[in-house]
């Protein structure tokens, strides 16, 4: 939390405009879905006929699933979608 204040607070110091750290939070969290979508390309490069592959496939989506909840990204994707 304190390296995105550091952050939001450099880009309002060199301009940003307009630019809430509550609309940055929103933005960093609902960034947190781009390694749902890494993940779902990774997956299609692994080999899933030897033992190791799908123990790998089931750690990778237990970790992006423990960010995606973490930060509460379906909460957000609900607000903008108005339910």
């Amino acid at each position: 939390m304190k390296l995105l204040q550091v952050y939001h607070a450099d880009l309002v110091e060199n301009g940003v405009t307009d630019y809430s750290f509550e609309q940055c939070m929103a933005d960093y969290r609902l960034a947190m879905f781009l390694p749902l979508n890494h993940t779902m390309l990774g997956l299609t490069y692994l080999d899933f006929s030897k033992g190791r592959g799908p123990e790998l496939a089931a750690v990778i989506l237990e970790r992006t699933a423990a960010i995606l909840q973490d930060h509460k990204v379906k909460d957000l994707f609900d607000a903008l979608a108005g339910n």
